[in-house]
């Protein structure tokens, strides 16, 4: 499911016009993202938490070559799904 497929379920179920949603959505998403390139943490409880994951330098095993390569420490955003958040198989 894409974005715009999204907004048009969620305005089909809630009854709000198509635009009203989009705005609402894409705020919500703008402002996760600004809170976790902050460092910050967001919680939607039942659904999950949004954080930053870093990661140290180290070195590691170049397969092709069969020497040492460094890798240079990493800062990604990271989303944990709560316990509710189930998928059946």
């Amino acid at each position: 499911m894409r974005k715009a497929e999204l907004i048009s379920k969620v305005s089909d179920t809630t009854g709000h016009p198509i635009a009203v949603v989009e705005a609402v959505l894409s705020e919500s998403i703008r402002t996760i993202i600004n809170e976790v390139s902050k460092g910050g943490e967001v919680t939607l409880r039942g659904f999950g938490t949004f954080t930053v994951k870093r990661t140290k330098a180290r070195v590691g095993h170049d397969f092709k070559t069969g020497g040492s390569i460094n890798i240079d420490a990493k800062v990604q955003p990271q989303f944990k799904p709560s316990k509710y958040f189930k998928i059946e198989a």
